[in-house]
């Protein structure tokens, strides 16, 4: 299928009354809500607290109504919707991440799919160093106000970009991101994890020529 797709719950902290608009979840779906969009755009900026549109004509891409689940609170702005497993998100081009209430748990699967991932987020992660943006992924920025240009670009004439992304993403993915990769990352920061917990921390791993060589250089 064509197009971006993001279903996900309101998670990212404890919302309340007074704060759920200061919430990215909530901001990314009320920007991906078409309905929402058209009141901004004619000037009701009170139908999306969450965020601030840029001048209109700024962009040009449509956007289809996917809803988070809603508070009394929230409810006016937001409805429920069925859920949507992952087998049926992997069928659509474009698969958005977003973080919740820490990295997201989804981003190993959308990199192994046959999709174009993109990806915002404020964590480092073990696998930031072997991925390589506009690659392996598509950034986009925690604002989110990139989306719509990203989206237009790929959306009108450039299909081919975003297949060869989703091409290498996966290929790369299926190579340094395995289990076996997982399981040696653990590994090395559990005996880095020992070492620093070590009562004998001082002396472990001590090389006394290395350091004998180091102050002599100093002198």
């Amino acid at each position: 299928m064509g197009g971006l797709i993001w279903r996900g719950v309101a998670s990212g902290g404890r919302n309340k009354a007074d704060n759920w608009w200061h919430f990215h979840r909530h901001r990314w779906v009320q920007m991906m809500n078409g309905t929402a969009m058209q009141k901004v755009l004619a000037g009701d900026e009170a139908a999306a607290p969450t965020f601030a549109l840029l001048p209109p004509g700024v962009y040009n891409m449509a956007s289809k109504n996917k809803r988070l689940p809603t508070c009394s609170y929230s409810s006016p702005f937001f409805d429920l919707v069925k859920p949507k497993s992952m087998a049926k998100q992997y069928k659509y081009k474009y698969l958005p991440d977003i973080d919740g209430n820490s990295f997201s748990g989804r981003w190993r699967g959308f990199l192994r799919s046959t999709s174009c991932p993109l990806k915002a987020t404020i964590y480092t992660e073990w696998h930031d160093d072997r991925l390589v943006p506009w690659v392996h992924f598509v950034p986009f920025d925690n604002t989110f106000m990139d989306i719509y240009a990203i989206m237009e670009f790929f959306l009108e004439g450039h299909d081919a970009q975003g297949r060869r992304i989703a091409d290498e993403g996966s290929r790369w993915a299926s190579q340094v991101m395995r289990r076996d990769d997982m399981l040696l990352y653990v590994w090395r920061v559990l005996l880095e994890y020992a070492r620093v917990v070590d009562p004998q921390r001082d002396r472990l791993a001590f090389i006394g020529d290395l350091v004998k060589e180091e102050t002599q250089r100093y002198k």
